[in-house]
């Protein structure tokens, strides 16, 4: 029997793929929920991709924070994805202050001005990505914490860098540098270099050390996973492709600012259901 329409699937199939399929792998009653927070994630993150100027996105922005602030229990907004959050969060006892510090951090992008340290950028991904997946955790561990904030917060930083490496040249083209420059500084890149669009070694060293962040942050997150219910296991599905992605990013002599093909849904999916499988050993 196929499941009635649902416009948050529709808006997380087309803004976040991967935690879209993921979502598929969780028992249909805690779907809306994930497709919900995960569309909230989409919206709130391309905020400053659809916006002239910043004060535009601070506009967006704060309509997110004071929808989200009101409580889940107010009357329907008419937006299908802040409805969806609030349902969410008073059927699966979500902390709505969580999503707000979300929409608090996606300002810090609204500016362009570079993360100064990978520290930085990394406290960025767990109040942003990281507080996504502990929310699908605690849905679908019905309500309760499942205790899986670390490995959470590991699985928001591993997917915020795959990210960052990924869009660096869209993001470059558009005179923008996400890249931390205490690693910039590190290995020698240049700023002028990257938003110009020449690849230098210096470049290249760049995206190969937040690479090895990325893994590093997927190897606890594996590791992490030995003691997480199966239940809970959907919530961390979405990282299933990141292993494949920062090979393809970082293939020796690639150019950098070519913008990687996305790989087929039915690819991703194959590689999520490995995963399901055998957690442990292939995520």
């Amino acid at each position: 029997m196929s499941e009635p329409p649902d416009a948050n699937r529709d808006t997380a199939r087309a803004l976040d793929r991967d935690r879209y399929l993921a979502a598929l792998f969780a028992p249909a009653p805690a779907r809306p929920a994930l497709f919900a927070l995960a569309a909230f994630g989409g919206e709130t993150a391309r905020v400053r991709d659809v916006v002239r100027e910043p004060m535009l996105g601070e506009i967006r922005l704060q309509w997110w924070h004071d929808g989200l602030s009101a409580g889940p229990a107010e009357p329907a907004s008419g937006n299908p994805v802040l409805d969806g959050v609030r349902a969410a969060a008073q059927r699966w006892h979500l902390p709505l202050a969580a999503l707000v510090h979300t929409v608090e951090a996606r300002r810090l992008t609204l500016y362009d001005d570079p993360f100064a340290t990978l520290t930085d950028l990394e406290g960025y991904a767990g109040e942003t990505d990281g507080t996504l997946t502990q929310l699908a955790a605690i849905v679908l561990a019905e309500g309760q914490d499942p205790g899986t904030g670390t490995i959470a917060g590991h699985a928001g930083v591993a997917e915020t860098l795959v990210r960052t490496i990924a869009e660096m040249p869209v993001q470059a083209a558009r005179g923008r540098c996400q890249l931390p420059l205490d690693v910039l500084d590190r290995q020698g890149a240049d700023v002028a270099d990257l938003l110009a669009g020449r690849a230098t070694p210096a470049l290249a060293a760049t995206l190969a050390e937040l690479a090895d962040a990325a893994r590093s942050h997927l190897d606890a997150v594996r590791a992490g996973l030995a003691d997480v219910a199966p239940a809970v296991l959907p919530a961390f599905l979405h990282l299933a492709p990141l292993r494949g992605r920062l090979a393809s990013l970082t293939r020796p002599g690639r150019d950098p600012f070519k913008t990687v093909l996305a790989p087929s849904p039915l690819r991703d999916q194959w590689r999520l259901w490995r995963v399901a499988r055998a957690p442990s050993r292939r995520l």
